[in-house]
């Protein structure tokens, strides 16, 4: 009886040691293939930086339509928030890896409007939302305002676009509780 029960733990654990393999190869096959993503070089003007613009010359570029999950940049944050669950842990595919690799080809401000799309539509909303939240950090330790992130943006601070200013509110709010914050412990 006790021999039984160490292979079937055996079994499990092998079994979720795969699981967890497949989801970090899925994780890095999205990556490998997506090469047509922009490179930050060619994010000059703040036109360009738009994420869901669009002309008649040029297909929908960089992360997919707006409310697209089959985007590249959605299957990767699933597959990571997958890799992550099978793992019980971010130590093997940690924020600042993600970032880095999205800033090899993105700048910041692509970044943010990815995680905003992502946090109302994907599947990897917790992904998304602790990136995010490390992005406003660092917004906030070079002591952006909220003009500076809206210039950052390419919008002014009373925009109607709604996922840019999603992302104004988040930091605004972000900002505010760390006032708050600090008025409270002196």
């Amino acid at each position: 009886m006790f021999a039984q029960r160490i292979v079937l733990l055996a079994v499990i654990f092998l079994l979720w040691e795969i699981n967890a393999a497949v989801a970090r190869r899925q994780a890095d096959q999205v990556t490998d293939a997506n090469r047509n993503l922009r490179t930050a070089d060619q994010n000059q003007a703040a036109s360009e930086r738009l994420l869901w613009s669009y002309d008649s010359k040029d297909d929908e570029r960089r992360w997919g339509w707006p409310g697209d999950n089959s985007s590249a940049a959605s299957k990767w944050f699933t597959a990571i928030a997958k890799y992550r669950k099978a793992k019980k842990t971010n130590f093997w595919y940690p924020d600042d890896f993600i970032y880095a690799k999205l800033r090899e080809t993105h700048s910041e401000a692509d970044i943010a409007v990815l995680c905003q799309k992502l946090m109302n539509t994907s599947k990897a909303k917790k992904v998304a939302k602790t990136l995010q939240h490390h992005l406003f950090q660092a917004w906030n330790n070079r002591g952006m305002r909220l003009e500076d992130v809206a210039d950052l943006l390419g919008v002014l601070v009373s925009t109607t676009n709604s996922v840019r200013s999603g992302i104004l509110v988040d930091y605004q709010l972000k900002l505010t509780g760390e006032a708050v914050n600090r008025v409270r412990h002196g």
